[in-house]
């Protein structure tokens, strides 16, 4: 999770199923590492936005996690049978453990002024130096479950009967005990000085660009090293990465399947080989290079067997497109077609293949090998849609519009309309998502920031506009504006809850709140709520058809043209 300073904009940003501990900061790399608790504990890591997460290590109970960026290096405290402080590089190699014959260690921390480990056991405090060596002992009563340094003392989090917040001098061990929080902490889990982060890592390898890493660039004691996430692998360059078996080729990857399958069902195989925030489909061949390069990786497999590219004209004879929807000219543009080719054969030849010296079109029913390619999705601002090829973005409201924007499609696909469940606490209705904040699924929004816009809008009402929550409730739940033969396949339950039930699917188009709506609502709403909202001119106008209140109850503001 990460939250704001200001307690608000709680979001997750990695969904890690078991339960984590020891969430610590790099910041030379810009990640974020955390650990899995158990027999088969892990050690992962990930992209400050929870992106391209991988498991560096699986390690015993883990309980504790340390970072030295600086020299590349991490240290953490194990429980179970063999309780010890071991180290490894940030990137998970060199394991090696340093301290042995430990009770119950439960935290562990670096003093970086001093190049000194501070770690705890069950009663006892400790510190020595960064190879585990002069060793020194603090001893305390207390029942220990997180450690902390700053310039002048430790500090540490007690349970039990003596629950809270205490510290102690480093300079003197024989001075008192002072507890700084008793009351106010039931059972602390971890503690963290601020003040306390690593120096002179802001011109690490990894500040400047990502230190050229497609994914990740991790400290290590001889620099820094690139990594990739889970299941992909780093390529011969060291630096770009590829789900295991594809090669990377001009900002790609692909990979040449030895597998026979329909141009449908080779379609397929591509988009499933895809993880989040990546597109897959079957390759594009669209110059010169990229067909060479294809043309040896399906050799690599077969050199006499054909094998489907992303090219078609099924929609339309003659009509050439790629996969990602682009056209293709097969005169104008540049092209490996064998001669006379493509030339339909008397009718059902609408897909391209690799046969023979060139391009060959052929039944799409037909089976041969394929090559698929996977390519980073561009990312889309706030208010946008990104089309399903991954190229383009378009203004979140032209989504399931009835009017067909993206080159592929996409954006009038999947226009299913759904009950919004009683969680949420919204009038009973239809909504459609993805929304105009990117959130796909329920379990996304849950998880998001913006549902504290609900809480907040209407638990201080009186300092907002009125309508704030409605606005905020349209805007994360868009109105699905149903043709009437579908709205008789919806019902309202007879249950307690009052909720909306649907046989099937039910499709409708999208209507997100009109733009004079934002501006005159978000006008008097704080500027973290505004944050977290796209701007009022990504919304649209009443010609393009939107959503308001009844404009009954807006007096004059309600003649505006822009209310639906």
């Amino acid at each position: 999770m990460k939250i704001g300073r200001d307690g608000r904009r709680m979001e997750t940003i990695v969904n890690t199923r078991y339960s984590s501990y020891g969430l610590r900061l790099d910041h030379a790399g810009g990640n974020v590492y955390w650990m899995i608790y158990g027999s088969r504990g892990t050690i992962s890591v990930a992209r400050k936005d929870g992106s391209f997460v991988r498991t560096l290590l699986t390690v015993e109970w883990p309980s504790g996690l340390a970072l030295d960026p600086r020299n590349g290096l991490m240290y953490w405290t194990s429980v179970g049978s063999n309780p010890r402080v071991d180290r490894a590089a940030m990137d998970g190699s060199n394991h090696t453990t340093l301290i042995r014959n430990l009770n119950d260690p439960k935290a562990i921390t670096i003093d970086y002024k001093e190049d000194r480990l501070y770690f705890c056991d069950r009663y006892s405090i400790y510190s020595s130096d960064l190879l585990g060596n002069n060793t020194l002992f603090f001893y305390d009563t207390t029942y220990k479950v997180g450690i902390a340094v700053d310039d002048n003392y430790v500090y540490w989090g007690s349970v039990g009967t003596e629950r809270g917040i205490r510290m102690l001098s480093k300079s003197s061990t024989n001075q008192t005990v002072t507890t700084i929080m008793a009351d106010e902490v039931s059972y602390p889990a971890d503690i963290y000085v601020t003040t306390a982060s690593p120096i002179n890592v802001t011109n690490h390898g990894c500040s400047s660009f990502n230190g050229g890493c497609t994914e990740l660039c991790l400290s290590h004691p001889e620099g820094i090293k690139c990594a990739c996430r889970n299941n992909w692998e780093l390529q011969k360059d060291g630096v770009t990465c590829c789900l295991s078996g594809y090669t990377t080729y001009a900002g790609a990857c692909f990979k040449a399947y030895n597998q026979e399958k329909t141009y449908d069902q080779a379609r397929q195989v591509c988009e499933a080989a895809a993880p989040k925030g990546v597109v897959g489909m079957l390759a594009l061949p669209k110059d010169k290079h990229v067909n060479n390069f294809l043309r040896d990786l399906k050799n690599a497999v077969s050199e006499i067997s054909r094998f489907w590219i992303g090219l078609s004209d099924q929609n339309e004879e003659g009509e050439w497109k790629w996969e990602d929807g682009t056209p293709h000219d097969t005169i104008a543009d540049w092209n490996n077609w064998q001669l006379g080719e493509p030339n339909d054969n008397q009718g059902g030849e609408d897909c391209a293949n690799y046969g023979g010296s060139g391009w060959n079109d052929a039944p799409c029913s037909s089976a041969y090998k394929f090559i698929c390619q996977l390519k980073e999705a561009i990312t889309c601002s706030l208010g946008y849609f990104r089309c399903g090829h991954g190229r383009a973005c378009i203004l979140s409201w032209k989504r399931c519009d009835g009017i067909t924007d993206c080159t592929d499609g996409s954006d009038e696909t999947g226009c299913v309309c759904e009950p919004i469940p009683g969680d949420f606490q919204i009038a009973i209705r239809l909504t459609m998502l993805p929304n105009q904040l990117g959130q796909t699924t329920f379990e996304e929004v849950q998880n998001s920031s913006v549902v504290e816009l609900l809480n907040s809008s209407y638990s201080s009402s009186g300092n907002y506009h009125p309508e704030l929550r409605k606005f905020v409730s349209t805007v994360i739940f868009p109105e699905c504006n149903v043709t009437v033969e579908n709205r008789t396949d919806c019902y309202l339950s007879t249950n307690a809850t009052d909720t909306v039930s649907c046989m099937g699917n039910v499709t409708g188009t999208q209507l997100v709140p009109c733009r004079t709506w934002c501006e005159e609502v978000l006008n008097m709403a704080d500027d973290w709520m505004k944050v977290l909202l796209p701007r009022c001119k990504l919304f649209p106008s009443s010609k393009h058809g939107c959503w308001n209140p009844d404009s009954a109850k807006k007096g004059k503001e309600g003649e505006s043209e822009d209310f639906h």
